[in-house]
């Protein structure tokens, strides 16, 4: 069973106000199983950074948020 929720957003932390009030029903809901809830900003290695999450956070949801530059190609 996962222990927290860790989500990483590709951007500077001073978006991280705007993405706790986003998904702040996700935090309470979190926070009432005792599990804990964190923001990450990557500032430009998301991909590395989540690639990263399992190991150092095994018992955690991952979860990477990003923007697009454009249309998805799907490759």
């Amino acid at each position: 069973m996962a222990a927290g929720i860790r989500i990483y957003f590709e951007g500077d932390p001073r978006l991280k106000p705007g993405f706790g009030a986003f998904l702040r029903e996700i935090e309470e809901r979190a926070r009432i199983k005792s599990w804990r809830f964190d923001l990450i900003a990557t500032e430009g290695a998301p991909a590395r950074d989540f690639g990263i999450a399992p190991r150092k956070h095994p018992g955690s949801w991952n979860i990477l948020l990003l923007d697009s530059e454009g249309p998805d190609d799907g490759s």
